[in-house]
């Protein structure tokens, strides 16, 4: 009789569990036969072991407030499989045992083809970018799985993937890309190197989430076998899997387009030539009024036109220098007047400085009317040095540079043309330069093959 009654009060105490429980959620088998009516298993199952404690399933649908497409993307019980996935497959999304069984691969259409490449799970692929340095962690200490991917933290990833020189344009590309912005210079390298580009307004959208049509923009255009999953905005987890076979397969990533990337990038192989031009006249073709180290002549106490806070470019080192000012256009427009260094005078000037700038900068974009390097720098001789500087190939840049690079700026019915002629890299003529100090003084180190020659063989050079 009093085992009888223990087995009685048993039965009652699971009766009320159990009661208890349909209380709590008195619809929720019916909502899921609702929302799955073609699930192989219904009521207490999905959330509960057969002891009736609450799934990790279960834990995860109470914290989403019993909404069940919250969680469906969610690997609930960390198999590998979504919540989703496993309940089509008629497995238990919150018993890691119970999983979908491998999948029988086709067979091959070809005897040489490769069997497409499974993503991994949105966790682990994370970690493993995080590993490989690509992907960094969030203020909160993680890595974000569920925060959306945006337009600028992708170019950030690809530039780090394929690992491409920075490029650090004068004037932003994008109205809504500022130069100083943590992304400005990913999304100005992948700009130039033709992986993303921008909208027909001229803007950028970098706050905006990347879409998996971004994504598969980006797969296609380089020929990759890499799976993209949605149809909509990503987040970074769901992101992941793509960008980690992205990172995988790199070395069949489309060769970037070659651009410039400025006198710093080549410094940092080249230090040693990148001092000696530093005290060039080249380098000093075009320079910054607010560059504690430029060199400004023109004396602004007689000079009731305009002050040096009016000017936003310096132009000329030799004999004059002109003063340009950025219009509302976004050109150039030189200030009235110029200085005359051997006069130690002002005079009248004046037009637009656009027609100069291809000249007297480098990588001069004649439509943004931007730049990425004041000056006459290493790539206005040796061309764009992306390729180079990402390989030290020395087949991808030009490095024997003939006269014929110099006419393309030392040309015309000008003294340029003396320049030419007297300082070519060819020869010299040494009665060209008489009387023009600056030419032997400043230009003939350099520039004249003769006086190379000269100086190995212990000689005087001309002056």
């Amino acid at each position: 009789m009093k085992r009888l009654s223990i087995v009685t009060v048993f039965i009652l105490v699971s009766i009320l569990v159990v009661a208890g429980i349909a209380l709590a959620y008195p619809n929720y088998g019916d909502s899921f036969s609702e929302a799955y009516p073609n699930a192989s298993y219904s009521g207490c199952l999905p959330c509960h072991s057969p002891g009736m404690t609450v799934n990790s399933y279960g834990e995860d649908l109470a914290a989403a407030e019993m909404d069940f497409k919250a969680v469906e993307a969610k690997d609930s019980d960390g198999d590998g499989v979504s919540n989703a996935a496993e309940i089509a497959a008629g497995t238990n999304p919150g018993d890691s045992a119970d999983k979908p069984a491998s999948t029988p691969s086709a067979p091959k259409p070809e005897a040489d083809a490769k069997p497409a490449q499974q993503p991994a799970s949105k966790t682990s692929a994370l970690q493993e970018l995080a590993d490989m340095g690509i992907i960094k962690g969030t203020a909160a200490g993680d890595l974000g799985a569920d925060q959306p991917l945006t337009r600028a933290q992708f170019a950030v990833l690809i530039q780090r993937i394929v690992q491409m020189p920075e490029v650090n344009p004068y004037i932003p590309s994008f109205s809504d890309v500022a130069k100083g912005t943590w992304y400005y210079k990913a999304i100005e390298t992948v700009k130039s190197a033709g992986y993303m580009s921008g909208y027909p307004d001229g803007t950028f959208k970098p706050n905006a989430p990347l879409t998996a049509a971004d994504m598969k923009a980006f797969v296609e255009k380089n020929g990759l076998e890499v799976a993209v999953t949605g149809t909509g905005s990503l987040t970074r987890g769901e992101a992941a899997p793509a960008l980690l076979a992205i990172a995988e397969k790199k070395s069949g990533i489309a060769a970037f387009k070659n651009y410039y990337v400025g006198p710093e990038t080549c410094n940092t192989c080249h230090s040693g030539t990148y001092a000696k031009w530093q005290g060039t006249v080249h380098a000093q073709a075009l320079q910054d009024p607010d560059d504690p180290s430029a060199i400004i002549w023109g004396n602004f106490d007689i000079n009731d036109k305009f002050g040096i806070e009016d000017v936003d470019l310096v132009y000329g080192q030799m004999s004059r220098q002109r003063y340009i000012q950025r219009n509302a256009e976004g050109g150039w427009d030189y200030l009235p007047l110029q200085w005359s260094q051997e006069q130690r005078a002002w005079s009248p000037t004046g037009g637009k400085w656009d027609s100069c700038a291809s000249c007297h900068t480098t990588g001069f974009n004649t439509e943004k009317k931007s730049f990425v390097a004041m000056g006459i720098t290493c790539e206005s001789c040796h061309g764009p040095g992306a390729q180079h500087a990402a390989s030290a190939d020395p087949a991808k840049i030009e490095v024997s540079v003939s006269n014929d690079v110099c006419a393309t700026c030392h040309a015309g019915e000008t003294r340029q043309t003396y320049q030419l002629e007297s300082m070519g890299h060819t020869t010299l003529f040494a009665e060209k330069v008489d009387g023009e100090g600056y030419y032997a003084d400043r230009c003939m180190e350099c520039h004249s093959a003769t006086v190379r020659i000269m100086e190995e063989k212990g000689l005087e050079p001309p002056t």
